[in-house]
């Protein structure tokens, strides 16, 4: 892949379906084409038969604005190919919970432009790992414009998204958990004491 594809990224890791909201990356590429000389966008994913007849009518928008690429049979390889191959990622849907595919993007050392809701809120820091910006086309297009202008930008917020996806391992996971379940023993028992005491 070529440098200059700015891939949209999807709800659950791979995957193209109404609620990976694709279609705001792609009317944002669209807005932005002409400030994006040479570029073009790659979505990638697999698509469900439930899904076919919104991935046909994305592909058929994506035809129309041009420089627009779907991939929907990938393996596992390939995908990472891609993540690896782009300036940086979109991250579209409109109500995730958390989402790995920010992470994936940041260790990749990619910067990330992500709906500024939900799970990438905890994830995705704002104009340092990458961008968090409205539900609106305009906004992303923006964003996407400034990444392509600015390699250096591209380069510091893509090894601050490497650094930050080290921060979330299992082992990080467990040890806030833990500590989670303890305070809530250590308050319950606390308050049961108190109960006890009056």
């Amino acid at each position: 892949m070529r440098e200059g594809d700015l891939p949209a990224a999807h709800q659950q890791p791979w995957r193209i379906r109404w609620t990976t909201n694709i279609h705001l990356g792609i009317e944002a590429f669209a807005l932005a084409r002409r400030d994006l000389p040479g570029w073009r966008l790659v979505v990638a994913g697999m698509v469900d038969d439930k899904s076919r007849i919104y991935a046909e009518e994305l592909m058929a928008r994506g035809r129309e604005i041009g420089d627009v690429e779907f991939r929907t049979q990938n393996t596992d390889a390939q995908m990472r190919a891609l993540q690896d191959g782009c300036t940086a990622l979109l991250f579209t849907a409109f109500n995730e919970d958390w989402g790995l595919t920010p992470f994936e993007a940041m260790a990749a050392g990619r910067p990330v432009v992500a709906v500024d809701r939900g799970g990438p809120r905890e994830s995705v820091q704002d104009g340092v790992t990458g961008f968090l910006a409205p539900d609106d086309p305009a906004a992303f297009a923006r964003r996407m414009v400034k990444l392509a202008q600015d390699p250096d930008l591209v380069a510091r917020m893509g090894a601050a998204g490497a650094e930050r996806a080290r921060l979330f391992t299992w082992d990080a996971f467990v040890e806030n958990l833990d500590g989670a379940v303890e305070r809530m023993v250590e308050r319950r028992q606390g308050g049961n004491r108190e109960t006890m005491t009056r």
